[in-house]
């Protein structure tokens, strides 16, 4: 069996990726966390950790990189009841390849001693609302649709080659959401929808599957698949040269987001970039010219809480076979990266001074509403004491170190 990428999507996994541990967490009714409740937060952390990596080699996967549970930015909250305190809020969980999953947590601890008592977490869904499943089952169940949409892919594959195709490169994505799953005697059996296509320049169609996934042997023995009557089973879409055309602008475009982020934004760990390009792109030919316009979205940081949508626009030259032009824009509207719905053109800054004594400028074309997006320095950032800004950019101090976002003029 072939082994590519198979993109088998867990929709109750789609969270906002890992930020940085215990950014910009807040106390009930917003108050900002006291020293003490930060302790007590603080306290939760290697119980939660521990937890998490217990859970993962119960199930059998062996040790992961740490940390398997990261914080985010969402707030989290510190209540007290009696000699008792309880921090409740959001965590991330990972592991290598599977989808982020956004976890809810629970930690009760003695107040005084900061003596952990109880750990709990369970895994959210896409909305929010938790679904009492443990991450790791998660984990497993996605690995499973993995293998089952390989082999589906397989199938299609030789279905291809009988039709005539030499050069098929099938895809199937698999939706856990919509995917039922019975284990007995060591045998897992998946019944669900999803959609799959025979390649790029096939149209994607409405699929139904079953699966019949060995556990010991980590392979699947038995699938079946249909793909929707509603659409002819092997209908092309691009030919050659607006594939070509498609491909090299977002290739393109994914270059100059990195390039920008890097040079411009100051971001300069390129591995966290999320960047999302849907091969849906509009393509219109002209004679030897052919126009790509698309959208997508890009995140910089973990620590973003939404994704930032963007477009994009090419021209390609089928007699040179190259693109002449592409760019791209951050889209106004639309969310921001703090979470919030943009007003105007949102930018993004990085502006930090190494120690209490430094002070630095940062130029920026600022209107309005700049907010401090995460802080990574061991010195906190607050507003007219070590930082400020004006139309011509931001002004940090005293070891102030963050990221900010603003509405550009």
């Amino acid at each position: 069996m072939r082994l590519r990428r198979v993109a088998a999507l867990l929709v109750a996994a789609s969270a906002t990726t890992p930020g940085p541990m215990f950014a910009e967490l807040q106390s009930p009714a917003d108050r900002p966390l006291t020293t003490d409740d930060r302790a007590l937060v603080d306290a939760c952390r290697t119980p939660l950790l521990d937890l998490g990596d217990r859970d993962v080699r119960a199930a059998g996967f062996g040790a992961q990189p740490n940390p398997l549970l990261s914080f985010g930015d969402t707030p989290a909250t510190v209540t007290h009841t009696g000699t008792d305190s309880i921090v409740r809020g959001l965590l991330t969980f990972r592991m290598n390849d599977a989808p982020l999953i956004p976890v809810q947590f629970e930690c009760r601890l003695q107040r005084a001693s900061r003596t952990v008592q109880s750990v709990t977490y369970g895994a959210l869904d896409a909305d929010g609302t938790p679904i009492a499943r443990r991450p790791v089952d998660l984990v497993k169940e996605h690995r499973i649709l993995r293998v089952c949409a390989a082999r589906i892919e397989s199938q299609m594959d030789t279905e291809a080659n009988k039709a005539g195709d030499r050069t098929p490169l099938s895809a199937a994505e698999l939706l856990h959401a919509s995917t039922t799953f019975s284990t007995r005697n060591g045998t897992v059996d998946l019944e669900g929808r999803g959609r799959a296509r025979y390649g790029n320049n096939y149209e994607w169609q409405d699929l139904r599957f079953r699966c019949r996934y060995d556990e010991k042997k980590a392979d699947a023995d038995r699938t079946t698949h249909m793909l929707s009557a509603a659409t002819a089973p092997m209908t092309r879409t691009l030919q050659a040269d607006p594939r070509a055309a498609v491909s090299q602008c977002q290739g393109l475009v994914r270059n100059d987001i990195i390039e920008d982020a890097r040079r411009t934004r100051g971001y300069p760990w390129t591995r966290r970039f999320e960047i999302e390009l849907p091969e849906s792109a509009t393509v219109a030919v002209n004679g030897n010219a052919i126009s790509v316009t698309g959208r997508g979205e890009v995140r910089l940081d973990p620590a973003h809480r939404r994704m930032s949508p963007i477009s994009y626009a090419c021209t390609y030259d089928t007699v040179q076979q190259r693109l002449t032009s592409g760019t791209f824009l951050y889209e106004d509207g639309g969310w921001t990266p703090s979470g919030a719905r943009s007003t105007g053109p949102t930018e993004t800054l990085v502006c930090e001074t190494v120690d209490a004594g430094m002070r630095r400028s940062c130029a920026a074309n600022i209107q309005r509403d700049v907010v401090v997006l995460r802080e990574f320095g061991s010195r906190p950032c607050v507003e007219y004491q070590t930082w400020r800004w004006d139309s011509a950019g931001i002004h940090v101090s005293g070891g102030c170190q963050a990221e900010f976002q603003y509405v550009r003029r």
